[in-house]
């Protein structure tokens, strides 16, 4: 269950040529693609994921998943839990902005794309795209601030190899966890991260903003929120957390 790894200089997306080699020739389980330089890195809902050539980490991990939809969860938790793990490993402490990305003090420091292959009612395979800010130190404005490893502990460039390293390992950890119904924890865990949790915060909803209060993850991965009218669970597009939240 290790899977190649796969390095290129230059790729337009990791998730992109992962998901075309899936297609035509088909891979191993956990391969790898990684590159130096992503010229057209993809982010949620169409936004690009722009990083300094050579300083940060970017790459794909193909999991032939083999789940329900109703699992789902399973595959964004333990992106979630693997980025975070790792960070805390080095000292830092960070928080999960639903629905993608991971945050230091209210700064961006990672993102995860996830696209799913589906077919028969089942996720078949899950290619998962991390991009995680390691040696970068400056940042062309973003809605959310950037920031990176090397800012927050103020110090040398990092090893990005043994970044990955123990990021995978903390992905297959989750993975395997999660998979096997050890999901109460983890779930827990995920709520406990959520970047506004149990705050009051705004939201933009159909064009509108919207007051409400971060209740945590439902089990299919929705964002539960109590409003004005009751509790709603929010999917993927249907709302965006606002920066006045703290």
């Amino acid at each position: 269950m290790s899977g190649k790894r796969i390095h290129l200089s230059v790729l337009s997306s990791t998730n992109s040529y992962t998901i075309e080699l899936l297609s035509q020739n088909g891979i191993e389980s956990w391969t790898v693609v990684s590159c130096d330089h992503q010229s057209a890195g993809k982010g949620q809902r169409g936004k690009r994921w722009e990083v300094e050539p050579e300083a940060n980490l970017t790459f794909s991990v193909a999991i032939e998943a083999r789940i329900g939809l109703e699992q789902q969860y399973i595959v964004s938790s333990a992106a979630v839990l693997a980025v975070v793990n790792t960070l805390e490993a080095y000292g830092i402490d960070a928080r999960f902005k639903w629905p993608n990305d991971i945050l230091v003090e209210g700064e961006k420091i990672a993102g995860i794309l996830i696209e799913n292959q589906v077919a028969d009612g089942m996720i078949r395979w899950s290619v998962i795209g991390i991009g995680l800010n390691v040696n970068q130190t400056h940042f062309p404005p973003y809605d959310w601030p950037a920031t990176s490893m090397k800012r927050i502990r103020k110090g040398l460039d990092l090893d990005k190899e043994e970044v990955l390293s123990l990021l995978l390992q903390s992905l297959k950890q989750a993975w395997f966890a999660l998979a096997k119904g050890k999901t109460s924890a983890n779930i827990r865990r995920m709520d406990e991260l959520l970047f506004g949790f149990e705050d009051e915060v705004q939201f933009e909803v159909g064009g509108k903003r919207v007051v409400g209060m971060i209740l945590g993850l439902a089990h299919d991965g929705g964002l539960r929120l109590a409003l004005s009218e009751g509790v709603r669970t929010f999917y993927n597009g249907e709302l965006k957390l606002l920066r006045s939240a703290s």
